[in-house]
């Protein structure tokens, strides 16, 4: 059965739910047949915009089966036979309908052959040449084109008998490329609803991101390899740097660092000065690479002075004996002597301003409080059911929110450890809350999850603030607010990165 644009579109959000988990040979199956239920659409889809989400929907899971088996599936999208925007279609048209087509092609053919004879007979009354008019950098016609043409950069034309050239299998249009992030299929939504702008040129996920010190650069960190500085003022990348997939990363507080995690435990400190007012990416270099961190380095935090750090790891194998949370002198760049005894996957982390409590979600859903000074477990705050993919503390450093797999956000008191407020996701396949950040000024919470919307909240009883935010094509891994807390920056699955204006605060 073939399936509709909408439903492609359910189907593929659908799916995008389901990357987090484990990927098994009955997904990646799943992934194929869904692959070949979208090349077949493009038979029935006229609409341009429709067409190009269907082949940007065809690269993102083409791109996927090939990192699980290194093979890339069939995916070019069928040709439409229709007449145009829900015209009758070109298969159920009438013999005689297709024999007027016919000669009406053949006369135009003819008038068409009348027309270039007759300039070959008169070249010099119609297009003067160069040597007639003793210019050799004169216009020339080239098809419809007039071109510029001299001795030194006249093309050489290829012998007749040269055979065009055999694109290889990864190069072809409609075959797997980085999705092209500058035509989302969702309307953006209005300015007045916050909207501001999008920035393109990421070629996979946008898991990270964080603003500079001075509020007019974003920096983020994408599954594809590249750290990326934006220009916000002018909306456009100013540098990137490539190396490996970045999961994490945040500024120190003082804006003279930010620290970035990814893949294999690799922690990098990155010199902000040197980073933001680089254009050619050759200065923005990482001075320290951690490498002892075990596993997948996912979250990282820092205490207001910026003196402290912590980071969350996901280790590799369950036998894993090593510690997941780590605490770091973040000035020397060295671990701190004191040790958290945990050894669980950690996913996020936070600190309290005052950096005398740690705060850490891990993949079972706990929600644990730790004493800094001494690495001591003090208390479970609670759980979620499913993975804590994100977490936030209040400024004052006496709440912590948390986003979970189980599509709930939860506000908790740090002193008591009760849960003060929460919100869970509507319908019955609830949306995964991917990621979470406070307002500076501590009133405002702002989500992302996998329906693509941004959300804000009261940071006083997580009641909603305002609509949701519509203009991602996919789920929304990073929130960020600008240092005056007037902005908002969103990173998606769609491998764009959308700025908000906030809404103001209660």
């Amino acid at each position: 059965m073939k399936l509709t644009y909408a439903q492609i579109i359910t189907q593929h959000q659908a799916l995008q739910k389901t990357e987090a988990g484990p990927v098994t040979p009955e997904l990646v199956e799943q992934v194929k047949a869904f692959i070949a239920a979208v090349t077949a659409a493009g038979a029935d889809v006229a609409d341009p915009r429709q067409r190009e989400q269907l082949r940007s929907t065809l690269r993102y899971w083409s791109a996927w089966v090939y990192d699980q088996t290194k093979e890339f599936p069939p995916s070019q999208l069928a040709p439409f036979y229709g007449t145009g925007y829900g015209g009758a279609s070109a298969r159920q048209t009438t013999p005689a309908l297709r024999l007027i087509a016919g000669l009406g092609l053949v006369v135009l053919l003819g008038v068409a052959t009348i027309f270039v004879v007759s300039l070959v007979q008169t070249p010099a009354a119609v297009f003067p040449t160069p040597a007639a008019t003793g210019d050799q950098n004169t216009p020339v016609a080239v098809g419809f084109t007039a071109t510029n043409v001299s001795p030194e950069n006249s093309p050489t034309p290829a012998p007749s008998d040269t055979p065009a050239p055999i694109l290889p299998l990864s190069t072809a249009t409609e075959l797997p490329t980085p999705l092209p992030t500058s035509i989302p299929t969702a309307t953006p939504v209005s300015q007045e609803a916050g909207y501001r702008f999008t920035l393109t040129g990421n070629t996979d996920i946008v898991l990270a991101l964080d603003f500079g010190p001075d509020g007019q650069t974003l920096v983020s960190g994408s599954r594809d390899g590249f750290l990326r500085v934006w220009d916000l003022a002018a909306q456009a990348e100013r540098s990137a740097v490539q190396g490996n997939a970045i999961l994490s990363l945040k500024f120190d507080p003082r804006g003279r660092f930010f620290a970035t995690g990814g893949f294999g435990g690799a922690l990098a400190f990155w010199d902000a000065q040197a980073c933001l007012a680089d254009l050619s990416g050759k200065a923005c270099q990482p001075q320290y690479d951690q490498k002892n961190i075990v596993g997948d380095l996912w979250g990282i935090a820092f205490t207001a002075d910026g003196r402290l750090m912590a980071t969350g790891s996901t280790p590799e194998t369950t036998g894993n004996t090593q510690p997941t949370i780590r605490l770091w002198d973040a000035e020397g760049r060295i671990n701190s002597p004191v040790l958290i005894n945990y050894i669980d996957p950690i996913v996020s982390v936070g600190l309290t301003p005052d950096g005398t409590q740690l705060i850490s979600g891990g993949t079972n859903g706990e929600l644990r409080l730790w004493d800094v000074a001494s690495g001591r477990f003090i208390r479970r705050l609670g759980a979620h059911s499913g993975v804590i993919w994100s977490l936030a503390v209040s400024p004052d450093g006496s709440r912590v929110v948390s986003a979970g797999q189980d599509g709930t956000l939860r506000l908790w008191d740090v002193a008591s450890g009760q849960l003060v407020a929460m919100y869970e996701s509507a319908g019955k396949e609830k949306p995964i809350m991917y990621s979470v950040a406070y307002s500076p000024d501590g009133k405002l919470i702002a989500s992302g999850s996998a329906d693509g919307e941004v959300r804000f909240w009261n940071a006083a009883d997580l009641t909603a603030h305002g609509d949701p935010l519509a203009g991602h094509t996919g789920s929304i891994r990073a929130v960020a607010f600008s240092v005056d807390g007037k902005t908002l920056a969103s990173g998606s699955a769609d491998k764009t990165i959308i700025v908000w204006a906030v809404p103001e605060g209660p």
